[in-house]
């Protein structure tokens, strides 16, 4: 379960879904696991153990194994969406990636992409909006004839 457990019951469970973290939805990002990388979401390598600064050389030595993509941790931040994120929560190198830092970068992007306006009753699908942010969410439209990377149709808030 993500870090919100005791906080927030409704971002827990979306978390966890985008995660990957619940019996129904078990692949999402990263199969549930905090440790994930891209092509290893079984990695037992303990990111919550890093720092920020030490993520990116995770990330640049990642891509020279393999030049397709930086995607880090439960949510698969990629460097660049990671780095603005750091410098959002102005989130010295030093930060480590810890779960609930993860957790929290996570819903920031959320918030970015409409979750508060599920809130306030502004939209009533926020999952059209995450769609842009996590590649599994337009797995949740129809897809026929279509792959991950097609626009999902029209009639989402």
């Amino acid at each position: 379960m993500s870090t919100y457990k005791n906080e927030d019951r409704c971002t827990d469970v979306i978390l966890d879904f985008i995660r990957g973290g619940v019996p129904e939805h078990q692949s999402g990002e990263a199969a549930g696991n905090y440790n994930a990388y891209f092509g290893h979401t079984k990695s037992t390598v303990d990111l919550a153990a890093k720092t920020l600064d030490q993520i990116y050389e995770f990330q640049a030595d990642m891509l020279k194994r393999d030049p397709r993509s930086t995607a880090i941790g439960g949510y698969q931040f990629l460097r660049r969406t990671l780095q603005g994120l750091q410098k959002r929560k102005n989130l010295p190198g030093s930060t480590k990636f810890t779960p609930r830092l993860q957790d929290e970068l996570a819903l920031g992007l959320m918030v970015g992409r409409g979750y508060s306006k599920w809130w306030d009753g502004s939209i009533t699908d926020p999952m059209g909006s995450f769609d842009g942010q996590w590649v599994f969410f337009s797995r949740l439209h129809d897809l026929r004839d279509r792959n991950q990377w097609s626009p999902p149709p029209r009639g989402a808030d």
